[in-house]
């Protein structure tokens, strides 16, 4: 079987950071092609054309080429190359155009990808498509093949219609999802919350697969403690709670400086501390709060690190906290949960369907900055409960989320939908 990922993939392939899709695609892609007689095709639409223009191989029937960053005369401010300024202004007028001259089939990232799509299809042959997010992808892969070859769609997450500006847009991002659903022949999504969406924009229950993302147990197999905080020079007597995550709005990195805080007032241990991974938007502002509270000998902000430092301070921290707001999955819970840390997230969406709560972790009212209080303090206080909880994070990322595992069950969904097809064309 031949599949066509479209997607995006992660550093070193992308010269720019990229978030957790990027390893679903590169990670499911390379299990897959484990798999004997199945050979797999990525078109990297976060990767300029120019860095590898060829089909570069990554492994053994794994491939990847770069996306056309060069627009066709489709799209004419990205072919005449205006100014930015120019481009924010003309990317709502293209937007409109597209939308009615292709039948409502395309958004303004969709043309150049469908030319290219419409080469790399005629080379290679694909018997399935697989596209990762409901936006241009799905699209302009139905337009390039005709609508002869299946299409695979899957739903990460609806942050783009959570991040429009004015009805008229969201109403335009709406029909994209809803086209997008009426022409794959098969919907993935990572959790219940993400299907539950899905259906309220009119997708056929049938079509819907709950495939969760997965985690590459080797990677994060866990070390001790002691060892990791003695490589990153870090005290070995402090409690540490870590959170890692882009710094936006939507992450409640302020809840939890404000639990934080309520933790410190009430607890007689001092010796705790917050470390704040990553960068972002609000990272300003959150400095600021952590100086209005008195945090500063608490909380340390370690901007972007490299993976494999990253691994190093899960392994390093004493318990995991990540209170989204909105979290339509939540891989860095996984990430802790397979170095044997409890952790704690909002009872809602992703992390709901990921932690047990009680079991391999704790779960807290969104929003509610005492609630996670107390739920730290539950933590901290319990060296036994924190034993617990994280060895039977290891047992449930074993048994639900192994890259194993969801390829498997992916593979099953691709040789259904094939099947079908070649039935519906016989």
């Amino acid at each position: 079987m031949k599949i066509l990922m479209v997607g995006t993939l992660p550093k070193p392939i992308s010269p720019k950071t990229t978030g957790g899709v990027a390893n679903v695609v590169l990670n499911l892609s390379k299990k897959l092609s484990d798999i004997e007689n199945v050979e797999v095709y990525i078109l990297a639409t976060n990767v300029p054309h120019k860095n590898y223009p060829k089909w570069t191989k990554y492994k053994d029937d794994m491939y990847f080429i770069g996306k056309y960053t060069k627009q066709k005369p489709l799209d004419l401010i990205d072919y005449f190359g205006f100014s930015k300024m120019f481009k924010t202004i003309y990317r709502k007028i293209a937007s409109e155009i597209n939308y009615h001259l292709f039948g409502k089939l395309r958004d303004y990232r969709g043309g150049i990808l469908y030319l290219q799509l419409q080469e790399i299809i005629d080379e290679i042959k694909p018997d399935i498509i697989h596209a990762h997010h409901a936006h241009a992808n799905p699209i302009a892969s139905y337009l390039a093949s005709n609508g002869e070859i299946p299409i695979i769609t899957t739903v990460h997450s609806f942050h783009k219609l959570l991040n429009v500006e004015s009805k008229k847009e969201k109403k335009y991002t709406e029909e994209i999802y809803k086209k997008n659903f009426e022409i794959s022949k098969g919907i993935i999504v990572n959790s219940p919350y993400i299907k539950k969406r899905a259906i309220e924009l009119n997708c056929n229950i049938s079509k819907i697969e709950i495939i969760p993302n997965g985690i590459d147990l080797d990677y994060w197999e866990p070390i001790k403690k002691e060892k990791a905080r003695k490589l990153l020079n870090l005290n070995p007597h402090s409690r540490i709670i870590l959170f890692t995550g882009n710094l936006e709005k939507r992450k409640g990195v302020d809840i939890l400086l404000k639990s934080f805080k309520e933790l410190l007032n009430k607890t007689k241990e001092k010796d705790i501390r917050l470390l704040i991974v990553g960068s972002g938007k609000e990272e300003k502002k959150l400095k600021k709060m952590v100086n209005s509270l008195n945090l500063i000998e608490y909380v340390i902000f370690t901007g972007r690190v490299s993976q494999n430092k990253l691994k190093l301070l899960y392994d390093s921290c004493d318990l995991y906290c990540a209170p989204s707001i909105a979290e339509a999955f939540g891989l860095v819970y996984l990430e802790a949960m397979a170095c044997g840390k409890p952790v704690i997230g909002p009872n809602v969406q992703g992390p709901k369907f990921i932690i047990d709560n009680g079991e391999s972790g704790l779960t807290f009212q969104r929003n509610n900055f005492s609630d996670l209080a107390k739920k730290i303090n539950k933590l901290l206080e319990s060296d036994n409960l924190r034993k617990k909880l994280g060895k039977n994070a290891i047992n449930v990322v074993n048994e639900r989320f192994s890259w194993d595992k969801i390829s498997s069950e992916t593979l099953d969904v691709y040789k259904e939908i094939v099947k079908n097809q070649r039935c519906n064309n016989a």
